[in-house]
């Protein structure tokens, strides 16, 4: 991610964190820039969030 997404985040961290970091803030609705295989991951384990944005193909 380029540096200064990264210091617009709200969080920054791995799957599990941003798991955890969602779990504990409980949204309705987030966004995720990350890889497509991470967001669906992540909102795989969130059923009951809302996720939106994107995801990149990691080569």
């Amino acid at each position: 991610m380029p540096a200064d997404l990264v210091d617009e985040a709200d969080f920054s961290g791995s799957t599990a964190g941003t798991i955890g970091y969602v779990q504990r803030l409980k949204p309705a609705r987030a966004m995720l820039a990350t890889e497509y295989s991470m967001a669906s991951n992540i909102a795989d384990a969130l059923p009951e969030v809302d996720f939106v944005g994107s995801g990149n193909m990691c080569s």
